[in-house]
């Protein structure tokens, strides 16, 4: 009996051996990466929509004001409420007539106030930079914002028409294509501008500066020969070594993205090894460039007639300030 299970086994064991079971095949998975561009455009869409309702004194003044300062000069200022005679206004009102103004309010507030804060704000902190290394390229958000800010835009356009026919009877333009053509020509010129003011705003401040002792001085100097430049270093001075104040330094540091301390000790194991390091822990998501340093020499301390050599000066400051420009 053990002979003939054994045959059995063997036999069964053979048979696996040459025809193996056939599995069904798996179809092929799309790998995360590649994401559709229009998926990808709608989440970033979504995201985007959220971050711009997120600050909502921004949003309301965007869609409501246009339709507020209408109601407000029909209703409060004497006269607006008037009706013309001769010419091509005979028969309107003062607030019809001014109505094509709150328009072209609506078309301007997203255009040349929302719109370029928005995107020197992504500049500034980085934001833009850093998406050209991700598939969701610099271009995918300016055009993002462009949607959203048109979708204001027609948002308020359309508060603003409903309360002009409801609240002041003002009728539509007697050419509603050209009118419609006009105003979609005007938003895209202002969107335009809008892109350009955001592409030629400054950054705010270039650098922070951390000193302490004397070389808040030689901090103070260097920050006022790079204003002369234009660039703007913000010095922070480090009135405490022990404990150390970190939270204006870490807010600075989150508002230029780059940081140079300065002290008049040798470089290694010094105190701006600390600081430096602990700033790259703190802020590691917020820094443009690495943590540098203008720092004494790695050798024992001069005589006095060769410290303005040792010691940092407003040059090696400079250096630095534009090394960490660099990046």
């Amino acid at each position: 009996m053990d002979q003939l299970l054994q045959h059995a086994v063997a036999r069964e064991a053979y048979q696996r051996l040459v025809s193996p079971p056939t599995t069904r095949p798996r179809p092929a998975r799309r790998p995360r990466s590649a994401v559709r561009p229009h998926s990808l455009m709608l989440r970033l869409l979504r995201a985007e929509t959220r971050l711009y309702l997120r600050d909502v004194p921004s949003a309301i003044f965007a869609l409501l004001v246009p339709a507020v300062v209408l109601v407000c000069a029909g209703l409060v200022i004497p006269g607006m409420r008037a009706r013309l005679s001769g010419g091509a206004w005979d028969g309107l009102t003062m607030i019809q007539v001014y109505t094509p103004a709150v328009l072209t309010m609506a078309v301007a507030t997203p255009a040349l106030s929302t719109l370029p804060m928005i995107v020197a704000n992504y500049r500034e902190h980085g934001v833009l930079r850093r998406l050209s290394t991700t598939p969701t390229q610099p271009s995918a958000v300016l055009a993002a914002q462009v949607v959203i800010n048109l979708a204001a835009f027609l948002v308020a356009g359309t508060i603003a028409l409903v309360v002009a026919a409801t609240v002041f009877d003002s009728p539509l333009p007697r050419q509603s294509p050209t009118a419609v053509l006009a105003l979609l020509l005007g938003a895209l010129a202002m969107f335009g501008l809008g892109m350009l003011v955001a592409a030629r705003a400054r950054t705010g401040t270039a650098a922070t500066v951390i000193a302490y002792g004397p070389t808040v001085d030689v901090a103070l100097n260097a920050a006022a020969a790079a204003a002369e430049e234009g660039l703007e270093l913000e010095v922070v001075d480090l009135r405490s070594l022990s404990p150390i104040d970190w939270e204006p330094l870490e807010a600075s540091l989150r508002k230029t993205g780059r940081a140079i301390v300065v002290h008049e000790a040798q470089g290694t194991l010094g105190m701006g090894s600390e600081l430096a390091a602990r700033l790259s822990e703190r802020c590691f998501y917020s820094l443009e460039a690495p943590v540098l340093r203008v720092t004494g020499y790695d050798v024992p301390y001069p005589a006095s007639r060769l410290e303005d050599d040792y010691l940092p000066n407003l040059d090696r400051v400079l250096d630095a300030v534009d090394r960490s420009l660099e990046y």
